[in-house]
């Protein structure tokens, strides 16, 4: 079943009294499979490469900044990855938006770890070494903090 007919199937069945289908509803929110933005092909194959890492992102494709941008992957509190794929990001304009909101984010306390279409599948090594290098980085100077 696709997430579209997991979400059609959880609208169907909800109805006052009903029990489970908001908690189900709010699981696969909370998971990114539902009731988000759906994920690109690539940043699809990204997440499948996080989880066969034992990497588990805290939000995907989620809003940050009061909604005013959507992060692909929430790895820390604080801790973005972005993935660069070639249709929403190839043309000069993009670029350009990219590093405006990227700029921000940073502005406002964020680390991002961007990557793209190349080291994602011709050298997914790269990025599994990055992604835990950074978490690690994260974790170390938010020990204490209440940081997870």
């Amino acid at each position: 079943m696709t997430a579209a007919g997991l979400e059609a199937e959880v609208s169907r069945l909800s109805r006052r009294g009903r029990t489970g289908t908001g908690a189900l509803r709010d699981a696969l929110r909370r998971r990114g499979i539902a009731g988000v933005v759906a994920p690109s092909v690539l940043e699809s194959r990204v997440l499948r490469l996080l989880r066969s890492w034992g990497i588990e992102p805290l939000r995907v494709e989620s809003t940050v900044l009061g909604g005013r941008y959507r992060s692909d992957f929430l790895l820390r509190p604080t801790l973005a990855l972005e993935v660069d794929g070639y249709t929403y990001h190839w043309s000069p304009e993009a670029k350009a938006a990219d590093s405006r909101r990227r700029n921000d984010l940073r502005l406002a306390g964020f680390e991002i770890i961007e990557t793209d279409w190349v080291t994602a599948v011709r050298q997914p090594g790269v990025l599994r070494r990055e992604v835990p290098a950074a978490m690690a980085s994260w974790d170390a100077r938010h020990r204490g903090a209440g940081a997870s």
